[in-house]
């Protein structure tokens, strides 16, 4: 079976990428595409895409909670902003006991 674009880059994203995340990136395709990755931050992964309804930018923000809960912190505190310069968080979930993401629009240029 031939295979798409996106099976052909979707590998090369998982360079040095924990086994528990490409698992969970490869069942979001069902809500969001994946298109880039950002290198490896001091905690975790970020991965660019969009939402493969609405097709809004997306930043996919994979982090090392490793069961304990007040290291929702990041997600937790955005998600109770409510300003125009702080991004909204749009999904929150647990993916295992050691990793759990957030998502955010993508901004271009943003920090």
């Amino acid at each position: 079976m031939p295979s798409s674009d996106a099976d052909s880059t979707v590998p090369s994203l998982f360079d040095g990428v924990a086994t528990g995340v490409q698992a969970s990136v490869l069942t979001l395709s069902n809500r969001w595409r994946i298109d880039d990755a950002a290198s490896h931050g001091a905690n975790g992964y970020v991965f660019f895409g969009h939402n493969c309804i609405t097709k809004q930018p997306v930043a996919i923000k994979y982090y090392a909670w490793l069961g304990a809960s007040e290291l929702h912190r990041e997600p937790a505190t955005l998600s109770r902003i409510q300003h125009p310069n702080v991004l909204q968080i749009e999904h929150a979930e647990v993916v295992d006991n050691e990793w759990a993401l957030f998502v955010t629009p993508h901004l271009n240029n943003g920090d």
